[in-house]
């Protein structure tokens, strides 16, 4: 198998992963899809001196992590609408489809608020489901400080999910 034959292999295994992640850290689909692509640019561009030291997953999130501040970074300077999703332009949906609905975007929301290294522990955790000692590789600490910010993470989405709207506004 050619090395082109093999990184397209890692694309169609990886890519809705790195996709779902990349959502989750931005809370944008536009800045998901320039996310990925972006990570998997790279990827390419780095694939012939790829070792194996670390799973390939571990690689492209760790890639990931990388081209989502960069975004990031460039949408706070140039802010730009916050969804990509009108409600009114949705289907009417059964009350028990709109209450589910609504608890996702109370606790997306809830997310977004959270400072990026509590979101970003919290997404491979209980998103993306990576193990203690992957996330410590990711994040290039010990796999102690991410128990620790795990439980700092979780400790402040409860904080955010009992905020009141107008909590919010005062802030």
């Amino acid at each position: 198998m050619t090395t082109k034959a093999t990184f397209e292999a890692v694309v169609d295994e990886h890519w809705s992963s790195v996709h779902r992640f990349a959502l989750h850290l931005s809370g944008a689909a536009h800045d998901a899809d320039d996310i990925a692509q972006q990570t998997f640019f790279q990827a390419y561009r780095a694939w012939p001196g790829f070792r194996g030291d670390a799973h390939v997953r571990t690689w492209l999130f760790r890639i990931a992590i990388r081209v989502a501040g960069r975004v990031l970074r460039q949408r706070e300077r140039a802010p730009g609408p916050l969804g990509d999703v009108d409600a009114a332009a949705r289907d009417p949906s059964p009350p028990s489809v709109l209450a589910a609905d609504e608890e996702a975007t109370r606790v997306r929301a809830a997310l977004a608020r959270l400072r990026p290294i509590h979101r970003l522990v919290l997404t491979l955790f209980l998103v993306e489901d990576v193990a203690h000692r992957e996330i410590a590789e990711l994040l290039e600490c010990a796999e102690g400080t991410v128990w620790s910010r795990l439980h700092s993470a979780k400790a402040a989405l409860r904080t955010e999910l009992s905020r009141t709207p107008e909590d919010i506004q005062r802030v």
